[in-house]
């Protein structure tokens, strides 16, 4: 009968060691409970393609969960093509969602809130677009930990089917009138300033 080297077993005992602590170590996070972030998802509907930065209603409220003061980053993420949610499109740029703030020091057993801004361009094409995006919560490891835990969120968008008016009670035709303005006004400086010149080329000319 053979016998199965002393080494062969070792190597064997520490790669199972191994393999047995890797999900373990990657389970704490939830049965550990350490922070909870709510809602864990939400839908957005009829934001407008507005052309500048408005805060929407929906807050995150973020609770520590222990018995002392830990810090929190958040983050906004495009969802991969296989992750999003069946209907929506990966939101087009992350920058178009504005969170505040996006580092946090949150106190023993406490809750703070983030709000949420939203910039989309003013473009045709953006109107009843149904986009997802990720925002990412991590909670920070502390010297001689090794996890770092993230939450994640999902928000859903549903832009308007129409462009909303613009800010301000500016009206198109209004931006017509200023435009013309602005040209007419351009016109009449470069005509004064070409007949200054050529009248005092004639000047010089009369002169000598």
């Amino acid at each position: 009968m053979k016998t199965i080297p002393m080494a062969v077993l070792f190597s064997f005992a520490v790669v199972l060691a191994i393999v047995l602590a890797v999900p373990s170590a990657h389970a704490q996070a939830p049965e550990e409970n350490v922070f909870e972030v709510s809602p864990g998802s939400f839908t957005v509907r009829d934001a407008p393609p507005l052309g500048a930065t408005y805060l929407i209603e929906q807050q995150l409220g973020i609770r520590n969960r222990v018995n002392e003061m830990r810090i929190f980053t958040l983050s906004v993420r495009t969802p991969l093509e296989n992750e999003l949610t069946e209907g929506y499109d990966a939101i087009p740029n992350e920058n178009w969602i504005i969170l505040m703030p996006m580092y946090m020091e949150i106190g023993e057993n406490s809750i703070d809130n983030v709000q949420i801004m939203f910039d989309i361009p003013r473009w045709e094409n953006l109107t009843s677009q149904q986009w997802e995006a990720w925002i990412a919560v991590k909670r920070m490891a502390e010297p001689g930990e090794v996890l770092e835990i993230e939450y994640i969120v999902r928000m859903k968008i549903i832009t308007t089917a129409e462009l909303p008016p613009l800010p301000s009670g500016i009206s198109s035709s209004t931006i017509i009138i200023i435009a013309v303005v602005v040209v007419a006004a351009a016109v009449i400086i470069g005509i004064w300033v070409w007949s200054k010149r050529k009248a005092g080329r004639a000047e010089g000319r009369v002169f000598s």
